[in-house]
């Protein structure tokens, strides 16, 4: 029963938060690998009017999800079509706003400069300076960016292909094309934000002073930078229905705006990546149920070849839908079918689907790299190669101990996710591995769970295990050894997902008609309210802690 279910998901809930209050500001002990890198920690409050500055903000945003998520969590389930656009809607604009006020929680000085400075110090990125002063063709730095790649640099520009670049150089563009794009932005701009990065930007003497185009360009990035973020919401929404009910769907949604490390690190570019990450994922899933889908094999190459041009951060999408088409296989070979209608899926249909799917992503994005080689000169595929080639350098000049990194990621990536939301993502992973794994003949007949629907099961359980596979490859590799948290921002919504095998348990515990009478499913679905607004009050609680206490950047 639910109720036996509710103490354990109350009480670990309520322990990530002390466990994440007690490290992050009742100990020193240092948030990475002492000696080969390390997140620095905020100054505490220094005086009760501050605290209340930095954290009242974020504690009224938060305050706002929850009844939101409460509010639509009772209205979801029967909700038509315009309503739950307007759900969801809503829940768009209130993680904006939970976001954006949850960065206040940080020391004045620091969210004032972050804004700006993030992406304009070539220290953090240093893609807008460069466009800003050194890019005066766009044609000509494509075609010799290639060769720059040679170079063998090894930081930031080494590392990435010319998407970043080309994103600051529209900003710019636009700025300097449009006077009413710079006077909106002005309109809208925050004057302490202004003012921090002149006073930072005249301290440094890295260039020139930004000039009137300038400046809201950088503003607009920063602004497009959050934006995307906060979309994320729309492409987990969707991926979250293809697999779970509609309650679990609402509250998985509801969690995976309240990750610590979307804030802590924002306006990063790594931040974009959620979002362009989760689209591919969520079109390449759906084109794989085959049928009318399939076509959205086409956008989600387009969407691939997008993201390959910003960073090969979307590689790990490729993993992912591998992987989840042959747990998707094994799956049906222990199963018989797709319940939810009279046709069913074989195995070899599936690989088939799957096969399609990767043929056609494929040829759009071979066919959109050529299209950019003929158009600019520069192969894409060769200056993938040389980013692999320059990401494995690093670790020449930079050493770190393999070991080290190993205990230390897992640990990282679950305080930037949250240790609530971090618990119940490895908690649904390890429940869609007995469903796989069982003994049981027919895992979809035995876990048909609610409305009887397996086609869900079809996609959560395979796609959850490949999410985990994927992790768990680029964790003992050592590809990342040093600012996991941030590097691995782009896995936020994906572990969402998977937390959703747990909450998916709770609901079903909650509306079996089987096992209660019909008067008794209210009262259920109350005790599910109640354990999922601990789980998000926890998890926002968790989030408010670190993000005031970690730095992201050093100023």
């Amino acid at each position: 029963m639910l109720s036996e279910l509710k103490k354990p998901v109350c009480v670990f809930s309520a322990l990530g938060v002390a466990v994440t209050i007690w490290l992050m500001w009742f100990t020193d002990w240092p948030l990475g690998v002492d000696g080969e890198w390390a997140w620095k920690r905020h100054a505490g409050f220094g005086s009760l009017l501050e605290a209340a500055d930095r954290l009242l903000p974020a504690l009224l945003s938060g305050s706002v999800l929850v009844f939101w998520a409460r509010y639509g969590e009772r209205r979801i389930d029967h909700a038509r079509r315009l309503q739950t656009v307007s759900l969801y809607s809503v829940l768009l604009l209130i993680a904006g706003l939970w976001i954006t006020n949850v960065q206040t929680a940080a020391p004045q000085s620091h969210r004032n400069i972050k804004p700006y400075w993030v992406l304009y110090d070539p220290g953090a990125s240093g893609y807008f300076m460069e466009a800003a002063f050194e890019i005066s063709s766009v044609d000509m730095f494509l075609a010799g960016y290639e060769e720059r790649m040679q170079e063998g640099e090894v930081l930031h520009v080494g590392t990435h292909p010319p998407g970043l670049f080309l994103l600051s150089s529209f900003c710019l563009h636009a700025c300097e094309t449009s006077p009413q794009l710079v006077s909106f932005l002005n309109a809208f701009e925050n004057r302490d934000f202004r003012e921090a990065f002149h006073e930072v930007e005249s301290a440094a003497h890295l260039r020139p002073p930004l000039n009137r185009t300038q400046l809201p360009a950088l503003q607009m990035l920063s602004g497009l930078t959050t934006l995307f973020c906060i979309l994320t919401v729309v492409p987990i929404a969707v991926l979250a229905r293809l697999c779970f009910p509609r309650r679990t769907a609402w509250i998985m949604t509801c969690l995976c705006t309240t990750a610590p490390c979307l804030a802590v690190f924002l306006p990063k570019s790594d931040l974009l990546f959620p979002l362009t990450g989760t689209a591919i994922l969520v079109l390449a899933v759906a084109a794989m149920q085959g049928g009318r889908w399939l076509w959205l094999s086409i956008p989600a190459g387009v969407m691939l070849w997008l993201g390959l041009t910003l960073s090969l951060a979307h590689l790990p999408v490729v993993a992912v839908l591998i992987a989840y088409s042959g747990f998707r296989i094994v799956f049906l070979s222990r199963g018989s079918g797709q319940g939810s209608g009279s046709a069913l899926i074989s195995p070899v249909s599936a690989a088939t689907t799957a096969a399609t799917v990767f043929s056609l992503m494929v040829v759009v994005v071979a066919l959109l790299c050529v299209w950019f080689l003929s158009a600019t000169g520069c192969s894409l595929w060769n200056v993938w190669q040389l980013n692999l080639k320059n990401h494995s350098g690093f670790y020449d000049q930079f050493p770190r101990t393999w070991w080290k990194w190993l205990f230390e990621n897992p640990l990282e990536l679950s305080f930037a996710l949250g240790l609530p939301l971090a618990g119940f993502a490895a908690a649904g992973v390890l429940r869609c591995s007995r469903r796989l794994f069982s003994h049981v003949r027919s895992p979809l007949v035995a876990d048909a769970g609610l409305n009887d629907n397996k086609s869900q099961l079809l996609i959560r359980i395979p796609l959850c295990l490949a999410i985990a596979l994927t992790w768990a490859a680029l964790w003992i590799s050592g590809k990342n050894q040093g600012e996991a948290a941030r590097l691995w921002c782009f896995l936020v919504p994906w572990f969402a997902l998977c937390a959703g095998g747990l909450l998916e348990t709770l609901e079903h515990a909650a509306v079996r008609k089987r096992a209660f009478p019909e008067s008794s499913v209210s009262s259920q679905l109350d005790l599910f309210r109640q354990t999922t607004t601990v789980l998000l009050t926890c998890q926002l609680a968790a989030s408010l802690a670190t993000v005031s206490r970690v730095s992201g950047f050093s100023f």
